[in-house]
C-alpha cells in the first residue's frame, strides 16, 4: 500500500514544478537607436583677390588700383603681386613684389627692403596706356595732343635718351625716347613709360 500512496504524491510535485504553459512570456527590452549626429560645419577657405580682368590704366604715380607709395600687403591685397619672389638669375636678395600673370614681364616694380612700392614701370607693353590713351610706340605728338602744356620740354635722361614728363600733385609718370634730345622730334615713339611720386621718374632700369 504505501508504494500506491507514493505515486500520486511523485505526480504532485512534478506537476508543481513545471511551467505553466499559460505564462506570458517575456517582452524584450527595446534597445535604444544611435542618435545620429550633425557634422560640425567646414569652414571655408577664404578666396584670394582677383586680379582686375579688364586693362590696367596708367596715370601719374599709379598704374591701375595700384599706387606709387603702397606696402607690400596693400599691393597684394590687389591681387595682382607676388610676395617675396627669388631674385631673377645672377640676380642677388629676394623681391618684396613681383608683378603676377599676366603682368610678368610686360610691367616692373621697383620697392624699398620692406616692400613699399617706389616706382613702376611698362617695359615693351602696348596694351597698356594712360587714360589718354598714351601707351608703347605713341609719338611725342601724341603726347603734346592728349597733356598739352602740362607736358614738359623733351629733357636729357642719360644714355643719350630723352624724356617728357606729366605731373599731378606730387605723382608723375614719364616717357621715354631712345633718341638724343639734340635730335628728339615729335615724330619719336615712346620706348617705356614709368610712374613715380614724390620725384620726377629716372626712366632708367637695370637688369636686376
Amino acid at each position: 500500500m504505501r508504494i500506491l500512496l507514493l505515486a500520486p504524491v511523485l505526480a504532485l510535485v512534478l506537476t508543481a514544478c513545471g511551467s505553466d504553459p499559460d505564462d506570458p512570456a517575456p517582452t524584450p527590452t527595446p534597445t535604444a537607436s544611435p542618435t545620429a549626429t550633425t557634422p560640425a560645419p567646414t569652414p571655408s577657405p577664404t578666396p584670394s583677390p582677383s586680379p582686375p580682368t579688364a586693362p590696367l590704366e596708367l596715370a601719374p604715380g599709379r598704374v591701375g588700383p595700384v599706387e606709387v607709395g603702397m606696402t607690400q600687403a596693400e599691393a597684394a591685397a590687389t591681387g595682382l603681386f607676388e610676395v617675396d619672389v627669388p631674385p631673377p638669375e645672377g640676380c642677388e636678395g629676394v623681391r618684396p613684389l613681383a608683378w603676377a600673370e599676366p603682368y610678368t614681364g610686360l610691367v616692373d616694380v621697383l620697392s624699398s627692403a620692406d616692400g613699399t612700392i617706389i616706382s613702376m614701370g611698362v617695359l615693351g607693353d602696348t596694351t597698356l596706356a594712360t587714360d589718354t590713351g598714351i601707351r608703347v610706340g605713341s609719338t611725342h605728338r601724341d603726347i603734346v595732343a592728349a597733356y598739352g602744356d602740362r607736358a614738359t620740354e623733351p629733357a636729357a635722361a642719360g644714355f643719350g635718351q630723352t624724356g617728357v614728363y606729366v605731373q599731378d600733385g606730387d605723382a608723375w609718370i614719364g616717357f621715354l625716347f631712345d633718341v638724343d634730345p639734340s635730335l628728339m622730334d615729335l615724330a619719336y615713339t615712346v620706348t617705356f613709360m614709368e610712374v613715380t611720386r614724390g620725384e620726377q621718374p629716372r626712366l632708367i632700369r637695370s637688369g636686376c
